[in-house]
């Protein structure tokens, strides 16, 4: 990540940054963090590359989020879209002179959210950008947008740090125990995370203990082994973040390959299901989640 955001910043400081950018890339990643030190950069008095000041009267606005020349729009609900009313008020802002800052700056997150009215109505933005206005897009899956709005957004495809980094990061953040026992867990945090940074801190937790994804397993394993049954199973995850256990379960599936467990067309079938899931997901195709997992718990089952 620290590549793109030293790009990003002395383009920034250099006033020679895209009006609209693109930060792409699996969850987890960071981007989110990544667009708001870039906004930080933007809007400072005092910038550096990689860092705003922290001192100016921009920089204690926005760290008690009140900067009135920043914005972020974001669905209103979860699982909802961004609605064309969100994009007009953003347009309203984009035109408006800066109130403290030389700039203004939006994060749209994630950005394939937006609906089709929505998305036209950026497109018109985009085609006349506002001189002191910066505009960033974030996407987990950037196919999904309109190839007329990626034309005209500079892209920044965000990649993994890599482990030393990760491992580094971390290390500044845990305290007591997990710390001083060097992030007992990195190792099979890093495999089933897929690089992602902020897969492995929810993995490890605060104090280096595991979380949702050992919750996830210990219930499919409680549906494999007959403690638990399908319906209760399939009815909890239908609760749960689709694409949290969809990373999750491919994740496990990989390392438990990896490990020679089950024949190898056991887990293209349990592998192949799931990318079914997700497309089912992804398409927003409106069908029973309980169903879908009642089936994918069944066939994994049938297959062990």
């Amino acid at each position: 990540m620290l590549p793109v955001l030293r790009q990003l910043g002395e383009q920034a400081t250099q006033d020679h940054l895209p009006s609209a950018l693109l930060l792409s890339g699996p969850r987890h990643l960071g981007k989110r963090q990544l667009a708001e030190q870039l906004r930080q950069i933007l809007l400072c008095q005092n910038p550096k590359v990689l860092n705003a000041c922290g001192e100016c009267k921009s920089c204690l606005l926005s760290q008690g989020g009140a900067h009135p020349d920043s914005l972020t729009v974001e669905p209103e609900e979860a699982g909802k879209p961004i609605k064309i009313d969100q994009i007009r008020r953003l347009s309203e802002f984009v035109y408006a002179r800066p109130q403290i800052a030389q700039r203004r700056v939006l994060i749209i997150n994630p950005a394939e959210e937006m609906n089709l009215n929505a998305a036209n109505a950026l497109l018109k933005t985009l085609e006349e950008p506002a001189a002191t206005t910066y505009l960033i897009l974030l996407s987990h899956r950037p196919a999904s947008l309109l190839p007329t709005i990626r034309s005209r957004c500079a892209q920044f495809p965000v990649g993994s740090p890599g482990a030393a980094v990760v491992r580094e990061w971390l290390s500044q953040l845990q305290s007591g125990t997990a710390r001083e026992a060097g992030l007992p867990g990195f190792e099979k945090a890093w495999q089933v995370s897929f690089g992602a940074p902020l897969r492995v801190l929810e993995y490890l937790g605060e104090e280096g203990n595991h979380s949702a994804y050992d919750e996830i397993i210990g219930e499919w394993e409680s549906y494999l082994s007959g403690k638990a049954d399908l319906f209760s199973i399939a009815d909890l995850w239908s609760n749960r973040d689709t694409d949290e256990l969809l990373t999750t379960l491919i994740a496990e599936i990989h390392q438990r390959a990896t490990r020679d467990e089950g024949t190898g067309q056991n887990v293209i079938g349990s592998y192949q299901r799931l990318m079914e899931i997700a497309r089912n997901h992804r398409e927003k195709r409106n069908l029973n989640p309980s169903l879908q997992w009642e089936h994918w718990l069944m066939k994994s089952r049938e297959s062990r």
